[in-house]
This record gives structure tokens, C-alpha cells and sequence, in this order.
């Protein structure tokens, strides 16, 4: 290569290079599994404390049992770290860069319910996942029983 096409070419094989770099690091807005700001968020509705995760599978004190390890209305068991973060009545958690990852009442049993379906009782303690795009509200249903609906 003569000096003239290498003295051009470098600060544009420079450029390309640092350009590359900026696309392939992750933004805050990524961070934790969210999309453009879009993360899983959770709504305590119910009189009693949910427990809520950030950080499912990633690190934390404590160890999660979730029912729905790949998220969604299949089970696939799934014995994992996470940090459990109790919500209470009337709080949420998640949205604006925050992801909840999972949610579950630890003292009772409660009914679940995702994209419209009940799929019946989890125990108390096990997990729901949710995904980054989704949102879980907690509840006393009609029958007095506590109710976790993810869409």
C-alpha cells in the first residue's frame, strides 16, 4: 500500500473501529435486560408484602425456586440466585430502567394469572418470572384470595 492510500485510509479504519465499539457496548437503557426503557414492572395492589427480584440468575443472597424458569405460562423449574426485595402494599417497582425479574408472596399461596389465563395456585415462596416487556399486578381477587396477573 503506497503512503498516500495509507496515510488516507487509517483515520477512516479508525473510525470504523471506535464506531464499532460504541454499537457493540450496551447502553444504560439495556442494562439488566430492559429495551429502550421498556422493563418488566411490578404493582403491589394486594393488603399484604410481595417479594420482587432484579437480579434473577445473576448474582444475589439469596436463592429463587421459579415455576416459570424460561418465563411465560410453561413450567420449567428453575433453582437460581436472586435478591428478594419485599414491596408493600400499594408500592411498585420497575419501568425507567429499573427490570423486575420475578415476583411472589412468600407467607401464602396465591393464583396466578398470564395473557388472560389462570393457571391456578403457586405455592407460597415460588416464583413468577416475568419478561422485560411485561407488568404483574398483585391482588386480593374477588374470592379473597391473593392474585398475581402478568400481561
Amino acid at each position: 500500500m503506497n503512503k498516500t492510500i495509507r496515510r488516507l485510509a487509517m483515520p477512516i479504519i479508525g473510525t470504523l473501529l471506535a464506531s464499532s465499539v460504541v454499537f457493540a457496548s450496551s447502553s444504560p437503557a439495556q442494562a439488566g435486560g430492559c429495551t429502550l426503557w421498556i422493563c418488566g414492572e411490578a404493582k403491589n395492589n394486594s393488603p399484604w408484602t410481595i417479594y420482587t427480584t432484579e437480579v434473577l440468575g445473576t448474582g444475589g443472597p439469596h436463592w429463587c425456586d421459579v415455576w416459570n424458569g424460561g418465563g411465560g405460562m410453561t413450567s420449567s423449574w428453575w433453582h437460581t440466585t436472586c435478591e428478594q426485595k419485599p414491596l408493600a402494599p400499594g408500592q411498585s417497582r420497575g419501568g425507567g430502567g429499573v427490570d423486575v425479574d420475578a415476583v411472589t408472596f412468600a407467607d401464602r399461596d396465591y393464583v396466578i394469572k398470564i395473557d388472560g389465563t389462570i393457571l391456578g395456585w403457586r405455592t407460597r415462596g415460588v416464583w413468577t418470572r416475568i419478561h422485560s416487556d411485561q407488568y404483574v399486578t398483585c391482588f386480593k381477587n374477588s374470592n379473597g384470595d391473593p392474585m398475581c396477573e402478568v400481561s
